[in-house]
């Protein structure tokens, strides 16, 4: 559709921009993790259908997300946002442990944190779905 063209678009534009200020400041934890979350965003939008219906997520740029998400914990160890993204990348591959283990750190960092407490209910509904012989 059109909106998924759009949002494509803008991805690459977003994806330029924040790449040329990971160049600039590349130890700014703020700059990374918007990196990384570029990135998940990416992931996300050409196969958010497929997420959204308990479908594993299968694209080489989940691994790039990882390792971004990874430098901005490097640079900040407790940063909530970087956390529920690994978790997030986790869900996406299908990892449930693994994910709710990040996104429950996020929320211990920060316990009013809106997306990280629907993330968390995301992820318990698939494992849930998933122990119970779902298609997931």
């Amino acid at each position: 559709s059109g909106d998924v063209v759009r949002a494509r678009r803008q991805q690459r534009q977003l994806e330029r921009l924040v790449g040329t200020l990971v160049a600039r400041y590349s130890l700014d934890a703020r700059v990374a993790n918007l990196w990384a979350y570029n990135a998940k965003n990416g992931v996300l939008i050409d196969h958010a259908p497929a997420i959204a219906a308990g479908v594993r997520a299968v694209d080489p740029r989940l691994d790039q997300a990882r390792w971004r998400f990874l430098r901005a914990l490097w640079l900040d160890p407790f940063n909530p946002e970087a956390l529920n993204g690994l978790g997030t990348i986790a869900w996406f591959d299908h990892d449930l442990d693994t994910a709710e283990f990040y996104v429950r750190a996020a929320l211990r960092r920060r316990r009013n944190y809106p997306a990280a407490r629907q993330d968390l209910a995301l992820i318990l509904q698939l494992k849930h779905r998933t122990k119970l012989g779902g298609d997931a």
